[in-house]
């Protein structure tokens, strides 16, 4: 199973509603648990997401964060308090031995499957980039 962590603010819902069915949509034999990070979301954003989960037959975990743990951090109107979640990933989930954590923002157009397959013993985290342009 591949597992995906997004962190994410009420600001970036429009963004992240689609990011999620991007991945479900190119994962559709491929299990995928999806971890949605966040400080707080309107039960309305919640529910979107689970349905869209659901509709996919995908699991998807919105786990919400203690305010204090990121309180006094330097955010702006370009860098929000969200960007700071993904440094949380391992003490929120301490028994997983990986995940992939992607910005909220980002369309998935292909399998992740090779970048969860890659092998990343002895690291504590990698980058893989790739950016496929589409042509108008």
């Amino acid at each position: 199973m591949i597992k995906i962590a997004l962190c994410t603010d009420t600001y970036y819902m429009m963004a992240c509603g689609p990011c999620v069915v991007s991945i479900f949509e190119h994962h559709r034999k491929v299990p995928c648990h999806i971890y949605v990070i966040t400080k707080a979301l309107p039960q309305v954003d919640v529910e979107g997401l689970e349905e869209i989960a659901t509709r996919y037959g995908g699991l998807l975990t919105v786990k919400v964060i203690e305010p204090e743990i990121v309180q006094g951090l330097k955010v702006s109107d370009r860098f929000r308090e969200s960007i700071y979640y993904r440094f949380l990933l391992p003490d929120l989930f301490p028994d997983e031995e990986k995940m992939l954590y992607m910005d909220c923002d980002i369309l998935v157009n292909d399998s992740l499957q090779e970048l969860w397959k890659t092998d990343i013993e002895g690291y504590a985290c990698a980058v893989w980039w790739r950016i496929r342009r589409l042509m108008t």
